[in-house]
């Protein structure tokens, strides 16, 4: 069942727009970054792929079991009572809570809940899928293929998230998995060659294609891609652009 869940989730295409920038994730995402989810009442594992860096998109898939019972995943830095994102569907609600925790006196409690509307593909038996992409100052979310308006604010540092902690009915959630793509991030400098690419995955295949090339960068409006060799510096924000590692796609 888990090798058939990476097989899918690498051809379920999740579009989005902002200004004249779209993405279609339609990547290979290797197995390695890929954690099966047994549906515990309560699990917490390390995040998927290592720390997240700006542009780093993970991907949780699952069902919804029931029409009552309450369901949650947390981001959590130092240890389970620092959250950093909250994400929690309350079909008996019809709303999704979004918050993090804030110490309060000796420990620590819930600061100000953002509330989402209900999806309407969020029924009883469905399959859902949440793409949670790191942005440097907040959250986005694409929720079954469409992406959410509301951002959640980044209240504690997100490149010190370490483990990801699940919780809901018995077979809730099923699989995580880190995307290979950097989204609205440019990798600046050390190019090898720059060209016209039909789309992401031919900028992608371009350079799994060249011996040195170590990543790549992709406009998508005007399709230009980059490939680029050893030395290239960490990722910065640019909207109409989307990167992504050669290590990540082996």
């Amino acid at each position: 069942m888990f090798r058939t869940l990476v097989a899918l989730v690498g051809l379920v295409a999740l579009a989005y727009a902002k200004d004249t920038t779209a993405l279609m994730f339609r990547q290979h995402v290797p197995s390695k970054n890929a954690v099966p989810i047994h549906g515990a009442p309560s699990k917490e594992f390390p995040f998927p792929g290592g720390p997240p860096m700006p542009g780093t998109s993970i991907v949780m898939q699952g069902k919804i079991v029931d029409a009552k019972s309450n369901w949650v995943f947390n981001f959590h830095t130092k240890d389970k009572f620092h959250i950093a994102l909250h994400f929690n569907p309350r079909p008996g609600h019809k709303k999704i809570v979004l918050n993090s925790s804030v110490k309060k006196g000796a420990g620590y409690g819930w600061n100000k809940e953002v509330h989402l509307g209900w999806p309407a593909g969020f029924k009883p038996g469905a399959a859902w899928t949440v793409v949670v992409i790191f942005h440097q100052k907040y959250f986005r979310f694409i929720i079954n293929g469409d992406e959410i308006k509301t951002h959640f604010p980044h209240r504690m540092p997100f490149p010190e998230i370490r483990t990801v902690s699940v919780g809901g009915p018995k077979g809730t959630f099923q699989i995580a998995l880190r995307s290979c793509l950097l989204i609205d991030q440019n990798l600046w400098g050390a190019d090898i060659a720059k060209s016209k690419a039909r789309d992401l995955m031919d900028c992608r295949n371009k350079c799994m294609a060249h011996p040195h090339c170590v990543a790549f960068t992709y406009r998508v409006k005007s399709r230009e891609c980059w490939i680029k060799k050893p030395g290239h510096k960490l990722p910065e924000y640019d909207a109409t652009l989307i990167s992504g590692l050669k290590s990540c796609f082996k």
